[in-house]
């Protein structure tokens, strides 16, 4: 972390956070049961201070595994995969914009 002139620089690094933890905000949105999976990545986070523009800055990758997601209705498999690795993520707020350069599942 890094303060200094109204403006702050995180770098996150995270692994195997479980993504079920989030069901009940899925669930709110969507008739879908998020059954399983995990989330890993590495970002840079910039905040600049107020009137500057972009507002927030975040550049990095994620990945996602052992992902599974159901019909909350009907109990069948939505959506699954082994990995899903989002590369190459250049996003800003305010104003906002996001650029992928690369996805690739398995």
């Amino acid at each position: 972390v890094h303060l200094g002139n109204g403006r702050a620089d995180l770098a996150l690094r995270f692994d195997g956070l479980s993504l079920p933890v989030l069901a009940p905000y899925v669930a709110g949105l969507a008739r879908v049961e998020l059954r399983r999976g995990e989330l890993g990545g590495e970002l840079a986070l910039a905040l600049a201070p107020a009137g500057a523009d972009p507002r927030i800055t975040v550049d990095g990758r994620i990945a996602v595994s052992d992902f599974e997601t159901a019909d909350a209705a009907r109990g069948r498999e939505l959506v699954s995969w082994r990995r899903l690795d989002v590369e190459d993520i250049a996003a800003t707020v305010a104003p906002t914009r996001v650029a992928i350069g690369r996805v690739r599942a398995d």
